[in-house]
């Protein structure tokens, strides 16, 4: 009981760091990927025409870092729901054992 009670105080401090890795890799990995993309676009796309693949391009990877970072987000939030059923549920025994006495 006393393990379920102290992941809830930790949950918080969870939550910040876990915003705060999420932001870092993001823009780590957006450093990395403008460079790729806008060589590959430089080389394949005809030089009058590149400016719009560009746009395609940062609107394909801002769809697929966005779903990663909402999958990541729902996963953390599904998590705390449990903890807090299962607070939900140690509370409720405490409670029957107080009317019981």
């Amino acid at each position: 009981m006393a393990k379920i009670e102290e992941e809830a105080k930790n949950l918080n401090i969870r939550g910040v760091f876990l915003a705060a890795i999420v932001s870092a890799l993001s823009f780590v990995a957006a450093l990395f990927w403008r460079d790729a993309v806008s060589a590959t676009i430089d080389k394949i796309i005809p030089a009058g025409e590149g400016l719009y693949y560009k746009y395609m391009a940062a609107v394909i990877v801002t769809i697929i870092a966005a779903g990663s970072i909402y999958l990541i987000y729902r996963a953390e939030k599904l998590r705390e729901e449990e903890l807090l059923k299962k607070l939900h549920a140690l509370g409720k025994r405490r409670l029957s054992k107080i009317i019981k006495k």
